[in-house]
């Protein structure tokens, strides 16, 4: 951890540039369960023991939580949002396929520009149960060769869309419901089947089983107060719009800070689980654990959190030049500042820096058509902020 302590200014530009790229979060919520798709604090019941999470949602509020950390180099800033929720289930309640506690979450890459206060979002990595998806902003980069489901696959898994959130564009997720992975959002309802599987048998009996379910969840924006979801937890797009809090992982007393706690962390690292017994034992991961296990020999577990730049050199393609691997700030390490470029760096070839325009309070301008598309289309109505929303 770095020795010195940030003064007000850094301070405020951190929340500043952590607000600027925090997402809009579509949250599919199942109707069989659904306090247990709702996004919450880890301590939600006022508790760091993660023993006791399961059975505790209907006793205790669960106001929306979306966790975050910031790495610096030269060139990027590298955004780690995590999401909590207190069950991992299965609309069956077949106990070998829930466990107590789960967290996915996203890597954001960000370019900094001269003159743009907080920087162009390039690309976005997901953690989604033991595989990272990539997206990116404008097509801007390329998707490098990797490993999924044992096979090679190149390129990228889809587009990073946005949505307005007072004027500005964020960057839009998808989180399913159960298992909770997570994607970039693309542009259509809530969903109830899982949306990994994308082809087959298991994709079409997912929408077979759960069309019940689906077209019905929580949209989450960021927001200085946070509220619990009102009853029944679910709607369509528009109908349930809900503020989170940003919290840093490595707040006084926080996710960080405890990562050696017995009552929060298993020996693994993992949270403390128990439900069910023996099945469900410490299985949701904080970010520090996040894995491709299909990149294991490549990217090793925790990579996104301690050494971001080189997993997103590793994953894309087409970065500047001056592509920097020196961390100026990575409070994951222990000195905050060490550098992890490999010896021999073999750029993958330049981009071409378009034309940008910023606001009057220094907000990037997107000139993005498919953006402004998704925003206006059937399934992306205009936010409705709390203080205009049913309580």
């Amino acid at each position: 951890m770095p020795t010195s302590l940030p003064n007000k200014s850094q301070i405020e530009f951190e929340q500043g540039l952590v607000f600027r790229w925090a997402p809009i979060h579509y949250q599919s919520v199942g109707a069989r369960t659904p306090r247990a798709d709702l996004l919450a604090a880890v301590d939600y019941d006022g508790r760091w023991n993660t023993h006791h999470k399961w059975g505790h949602i209907y006793k205790y509020p669960l106001i929306p939580h979306v966790y975050y950390s910031l790495v610096e180099t030269e060139t990027h800033w590298y955004i780690i949002y995590s999401f909590y929720h207190p069950r991992d289930w299965h609309p069956w309640l077949i106990p070998f396929f829930q466990h107590e506690n789960d967290m996915e979450g996203c890597l954001m890459i960000i370019e900094k520009r001269a003159g743009v206060r907080y920087g162009y979002i390039q690309g976005l990595i997901t953690a989604s149960h033991d595989g990272f998806w990539l997206y990116t902003f404008d097509n801007r980069l390329e998707g490098g060769p990797r490993r999924r489901g044992g096979q090679e696959v190149r390129g990228v898994d889809g587009t990073l869309l946005c949505t307005k959130l007072e004027g500005v564009y964020h960057p839009a997720l998808y989180q399913d419901p159960y298992g909770h992975g997570l994607w970039a959002w693309d542009g259509g309802s809530f969903r109830g089947e899982y949306l990994e599987y994308h082809n087959g048998v298991t994709r079409l009996l997912g929408r077979l089983t759960f069309v019940a379910e689906a077209n019905q969840g929580v949209r989450y924006y960021p927001a200085k107060i946070a509220c619990e979801p009102p009853y029944p937890y679910r709607a369509p797009i528009g109908g349930m719009d809900v503020p989170y809090k940003l919290v840093s992982i490595f707040e006084g007393g926080g996710l960080g800070e405890r990562r050696y706690r017995k009552e929060t962390y298993a020996p693994n690292g993992a949270f403390q689980g128990n439900y069910p017994p023996l099945i469900g034992k410490n299985k949701a991961n904080p970010p520090w654990r996040w894995k491709d296990k299909d990149m294991l020999g490549v990217t090793p577990p925790g990579m996104m959190a301690y050494d971001p730049a080189r997993l997103a050199y590793t994953y894309f393609s087409g970065f500047s030049t001056d592509f920097d691997f020196s961390y100026l700030h990575n409070p994951y390490l222990k000195d905050g500042r060490s550098n992890s470029g490999p010896n021999d760096i073999n750029q993958k070839g330049s981009i071409t820096v378009r034309n940008i325009t910023v606001g009057e309070e220094g907000v990037l301008d997107f000139d993005y058509p498919e953006a402004e598309k998704a925003f206006q289309g059937p399934f992306n109505p205009p936010i409705k902020l709390w203080h205009t929303s049913i309580h």
